[in-house]
């Protein structure tokens, strides 16, 4: 079954028999027991099923009729009530058999204003108007404003590339935005016939603070407080996911963040769709002046990220966090990707949590930021891919990201970079001793089965290390370790060489170019130049096989030749640094 629809049409009139009888799924004591906000409540109404019971005697109802017999309804009203029923039939699935049975009776009623109607065995039907998770398009006389996600205090993305502004308005009215602040500009465009406006700023230095004024007729909407900068993307699972205020030494970082003004974060709210969606459908922290309360709830990684990135950058940062725990890689791709491996079918058996099935976290939560100009993004997932799909993850994950890259492209008018930089983190190394190869094929296929990025296949991409960053004793699992100040900083290193070109930052390797072995020593040449640093609590070493099948630990020489003598060493110490 496809996600619970929402649908957008107005509440019924009084004419429309649900008016009258309201349809609840559920028992008579009330509604799906999810809460007004949840999963099983109905946006705009709330419902009930009420039926007579089995055996019971008719009743003479001796009151005169106000109600109007459905030939005499006008049709657009018996529309209403057909297509308000249809977009209830995919909810029934949540229900329990016997509730089930008692809605489609009501549903039932609700259609029989169309006697013609049909539905299969399975209770499918073409799809109504509604569409899942849809945000209602303005009408004619919606009010003027942003879309969800600008913002007081954001960050819009600074030159050379050009920062969109949209919003919704009233449809066929020319829309005016004015920014102001150190540099003026105003720009004007005509709301389309959906309510939609859209324009495109001139080029603007990093800094601020501007306002950004849109108005048309009477009305007026306004950001204050808005920077320019970079801005980047935050997506992925769990461990993006990560709070602050949960990594080692989380209250030394927490007192740094008043002292970064500029640094912005954002929060997208989760959520899910069976479609593309124009806009997100909720906002879990708005664009903020980061404090200490702000950044506890953050993300860690994208947090941090940013700081650092300041730190070089000098200039304002822009972050977004967009993450949902738990979630495969193909609940973030489109079905365009998806195509491209061979996944593009329905797996619903296999993945039973609305939010892991595919393709509808791209439609909820990546989708609709599309339109805005971004300068890159960073990428913590993998883990849920480790039992699922795995074989597929070289292709998959490769392919999401050229696809983000498309769609934000085109999206924007072509203000962020087609090959926009995109960088991820290896999945740490969880469950010590385990025989499972599963995280192992999984950190190998991130790199699209190169072992390093970037690569011809992941080109623009950086990789942050972080197998040699275990925490078996986090609070929770091993699974999400609290080790994020280091994630994020090598993050920062590969976003500095790769998306700032700075030439002289090391962000990978070393890497053997060459291995020379003879009956006394073994000599192996890397592409950067070392140096060894031997250390009294530390082994340092080589594990060698020169036949496959006999493993042996090799000393690192003193001296920076990295030749090593060829004998076993004699102690091997409880701390290792391992070169393999």
């Amino acid at each position: 079954m496809s996600r619970p629809q929402r649908c957008n049409h107005p509440h019924p009139s009084p004419q429309c028999p649900l008016h009258h009888s309201p349809l609840q799924l559920g028992r008579e004591t009330g509604p799906i027991g999810l809460g007004a906000q949840g999963r099983g409540s109905f946006p705009d109404q709330t419902t009930s099923v009420t039926r007579k019971r089995a055996g019971a005697p008719e009743l003479e109802d001796r009151r005169p009729s106000t109600r109007q017999e459905p030939p005499s309804k006008p049709e657009s009203e018996l529309d209403e009530c057909y297509h308000f029923a249809l977009s209830l039939v995919p909810l029934l699935h949540r229900l329990d058999h016997n509730n089930r049975q008692h809605a489609k009776i009501g549903i039932l009623n609700l259609l029989s204003v169309k006697p013609h109607v049909q539905l299969t065995n399975n209770w499918s039907c073409n799809p109504p108007p509604c569409t899942p998770a849809t945000v209602p398009p303005p009408r004619q006389d919606a009010k003027l404003r942003f879309a969800s996600y600008y913002g007081d205090h954001m960050v819009l993305q600074k030159s050379p590339e050009s920062a969109v502004l949209w919003g919704y308005g009233p449809k066929g009215v020319v829309i005016t935005v004015y920014l102001s602040g150190p540099t003026q500009q105003q720009r004007s465009a005509e709301a389309a016939k959906d309510g939609i406006w859209r324009v495109s700023l001139d080029p603007v230095e990093a800094g601020g603070p501007y306002s950004v004024t849109a108005t048309c007729e009477s009305s007026t909407a306004t950001l204050t407080d808005v920077l320019f900068g970079d801005i980047w993307l935050c997506g992925g699972q769990s461990n993006m996911a990560f709070q602050t205020s949960r990594i080692f030494n989380s209250l030394e970082e927490l007192n740094l963040a008043a002292k970064y003004p500029d640094v912005r974060p954002f929060m997208v709210a989760r959520d899910w769709s069976g479609t593309e969606l124009t806009d997100i459908l909720g906002v879990k922290l708005p664009w903020s002046v980061p404090s200490s309360e702000v950044v506890a709830k953050f993300s860690a990684v994208c947090w941090l990220f940013g700081r650092y990135l300041h730190d070089t950058l000098k200039y304002p940062i822009g972050l977004i966090d967009s993450c949902w725990g738990g979630t495969p890689v193909e609940a973030w791709s489109s079905s365009r990707a998806l195509q491209q491996c061979g996944l593009d079918y329905n797996d619903e058996f296999r993945r039973p949590y609305p939010s892991n099935k595919n393709s509808v976290l791209w439609n909820a939560m990546i989708h609709p930021l599309v339109k805005m100009t971004i300068k890159g993004a960073i990428w913590y997932q993998g883990e849920s891919n480790a039992n699922y799909h795995q074989d597929k993850y070289n292709c998959s994950f490769p392919a999401m990201i050229d696809d983000w890259r498309m769609a934000f492209h085109r999206g924007s008018g072509g203000n962020t970079a087609a090959d926009f930089p995109f960088g991820f983190v290896q999945l740490s190394t969880y469950i010590k001793y385990s025989t499972d190869d599963s995280f192992p094929n999984i950190r190998w296929h991130q790199t699209a089965d190169f072992g390093f990025a970037p690569n011809l296949r992941m080109q623009k991409t950086f990789m942050a290390v972080a197998m040699d960053l275990p925490d078996e004793t986090s609070k929770g699992d091993a699974i999400h370790p609290r080790e994020k100040k280091a994630v994020a900083y090598r993050l920062t290193l590969g976003a500095r060489a790769v998306a700032y070109n700075e030439t002289d930052v090391l962000f990978q390797g070393p890497f053997p170019n060459q291995i020379l072995s003879t009956a006394t020593y073994i000599n192996i040449t890397y592409d950067q130049t070392l140096s060894v640093s031997p250390s009294t609590d530390t082994f340092a070493g080589l594990l060698f096989s020169d036949s496959g099948s006999m493993w042996a630990w090799f000393c690192l020489g003193r001296c920076s030749s990295w030749a090593l003598e060829s004998r076993q060493c004699p102690v091997i110490y409880q701390q290792f640094v391992f070169i393999c």
